[in-house]
């Protein structure tokens, strides 16, 4: 393609406009092909395509000006112009100039003013001025009047600028010659060297262009296919660092599409666009709540967050069961302490677009467990800010805690926490929530909800349920025995169950927030329909990446309108009080 159009008369604004238009031609290709991949779902054969149309495009027209620029050796020249000066300077002006503004003076400078001439000898290169000046050009004149006065006279290699018109022109012959000789610039080694070097540029450019397309927009394939797979690769701890980095910094789309009324709900006094929340573990330090709300979340509980700064336990502390879609960690409450979530949060708060935010509190390590104080500090804290307050007292990973559970403890314990928000001196107290494990026997769970229930440790909702320290006899994975708490795939009946059984003991009462081993839109539906009001997601979201957000609504919507339901509402509890 580059041979023919050189041999019909490639001319220097024809290759400037080439190399003003490839730039353009390879950065908008791979978008356009993550687009109609998007649109089309056959992003690989498109990926493939695209690269390699834009890989060999680009590799062909790499050498123009080397091709243009070859030493003429036979030429009968009256002087000597080595390629390689030749060459360098016409791929600064075509490269490096804004053409328009290098014609003539500067495209001038570049490749003839200083090719070792003598100024009297310079003059001689105004013969080569092409013909096709305006009528009226006094250089076309003296340029026909030279040729004929001295026919003898032997080609000057240099292009000049007309002075009339001022333009570019190439002399016809020096274009044929170079047509001809265009190969002896590289060698076969170098040209190859080179073009494979461009090849792999371009190809690599393409494919991070198009793969950054694909994360942003949140493709299912692409994300299933090679995201996920890849932060498999990596220590899961690292892996949860880099997710939350991304979420961080809005590397995904917004969702613009509102969610379907068919999926909101109005719970508390606070409208939910769709009952999928995000649990509190991912986003520990409140550094990611804008990111996980553009991701489609319809609520995001924060934490948990400790009064004081503190570490957590020691690494490893977290471990992924692959086999078993599950995962168990022994984070231990690693926080910044109160004083730099609540900048985060408050901040968050003042934005005019922002998701539903909960705050889960946490006790320190170095904090007596039967002191109530680090909880009531949180409410006091966060309080003002925060659209609800939960009361952590089920992680298996702070030794001690899951004692605050018993009868008398939790009585206690809510009974000071209520007086505390209720002292707040706010317009709107927050709903004070809370968690619970659900390794948790038939009695415990009885003395919970008649807790629950007493007039002056009335909680306004139930987290059911935290991770289990309990081991299914099915896992498969290496790190099974691992202490820690259980999340994932194996923790799906245990929290459905446990649904059923306090939305049972409760007689609906209470608002429960299902969650444990939701990773499809029947999961979902089948905690609302065991009692919970709203469904919470974290491991299969740490598994699957956001587009798992959008495709358990929609999946929900499907299963809501093929049952029959308007809203999900209608929902909630039934198979709780069927059975």
């Amino acid at each position: 393609m580059t041979l023919q159009m050189i041999q019909v008369g490639l001319n220097i604004e024809e290759i400037a406009i080439i190399y003003s238009v490839l730039p353009f031609v390879t950065s908008v290709m791979p978008p356009i092909a993550g687009m109609l991949a998007d649109r089309f779902h056959c992003y690989k054969l498109i990926l493939i395509v695209i690269v390699a149309s834009v890989a060999v495009f680009h590799t062909s027209l790499l050498h123009i000006d080397a091709r243009i620029s070859a030493e003429v050796q036979s030429s009968g020249s009256d002087f000597e112009t080595p390629a390689e000066i030749f060459c360098s300077r016409l791929g600064a002006v075509l490269r490096f100039e804004n053409y328009t503004r290098a014609t003539p003076a500067a495209a001038a400078a570049a490749i003839t003013g200083k090719c070792g001439r003598s100024t009297g000898r310079r003059r001689s290169a105004g013969r080569w001025i092409a013909m096709e000046c305006r009528p009226g050009c006094s250089s076309a004149s003296r340029t026909a009047t030279a040729r004929k006065s001295r026919p003898d006279r032997r080609p000057c290699w240099k292009w000049t600028p007309c002075s009339s018109c001022r333009r570019l022109f190439l002399p016809d012959d020096l274009k044929i010659r170079i047509t001809y000789s265009f190969f002896t610039m590289y060698t076969r080694k170098e040209k190859l060297i080179k073009q494979i070097t461009a090849l792999v540029t371009v190809t690599l450019g393409g494919t991070a262009t198009f793969a950054s397309l694909c994360i942003w927009n949140g493709n299912e394939s692409f994300y299933s296919d090679y995201v996920m797979p890849f932060t498999r690769r990596l220590d899961p701890e690292t892996s949860h660092k880099l997710a939350v980095f991304a979420m961080k910094h809005c590397l995904i789309k917004k969702q613009v599409k509102p969610d379907p009324e068919s999926i909101a709900t109005r719970l508390w006094g606070m409208n939910f666009s769709n009952p999928i929340g995000l649990a509190a573990g991912f986003d520990k330090q409140a550094e990611a709540m804008q990111g996980l709300h553009r991701t489609g979340f319809g609520f995001v509980e924060i934490g948990s967050v400790t009064p004081e700064p503190q570490d957590g336990n020691k690494k490893p502390r977290v471990f992924r069961l692959d086999e078993d879609k599950a995962i168990i960690n022994r984070y231990g409450f690693n926080s910044e302490g109160h004083e730099a979530v609540y900048s985060r949060v408050k901040m968050e708060g003042e934005k005019p677009e922002r998701a539903v935010i909960g705050v889960n509190l946490g006790k320190n390590k170095l904090s007596a467990m039967e002191d109530v104080g680090d909880y009531v500090d949180g409410v006091k804290k966060f309080g003002a800010i925060a659209d609800y307050l939960v009361i952590n007292v089920s992680s298996p990973n702070t030794v001690g805690l899951r004692g605050l559970q018993q009868k008398n403890e939790l009585e206690n314990l809510i009974s000071c926490v209520l007086e505390a928000r209720n002292n707040l001196g706010v317009t709107k107290l927050p709903p004070l929530l809370l968690k619970i494990a659900p390794d948790l026997n038939e009695e415990e769970r009885k003395d919970i909800a008649n807790v629950i229930l007493k007039e002056h440790c009335r909680v306004d909702g139930i987290i059911v349920c935290n991770t289990t320290t309990s081991r299914p006899s099915d896992l498969k994975s290496e790190f099974k025995d691992q202490t820690g708490g259980l999340s994932g795939q194996p923790l799906k009946d245990i929290s459905t169950r446990c649904i059923g059984d306090f939305y049972r003991l409760t007689g609906g009462q209470i608002p429960i927030i299902g969650v444990g081993g939701v990773a499809t839109g029947q999961d979902a539906f089948e905690k609302i329909l065991a009692g919970a009001s709203l469904v919470q997601l974290y491991t299969s979201f740490a598994f699957q990446g956001p587009p798992i957000v959008r495709r358990i609504k929609r999946e929900l919507d499907e299963i809501l309108r093929s049952k029959g339901y308007k809203n999900i509402s209608e929902a909630i509890g039934k198979s709780a009080l069927s059975s």
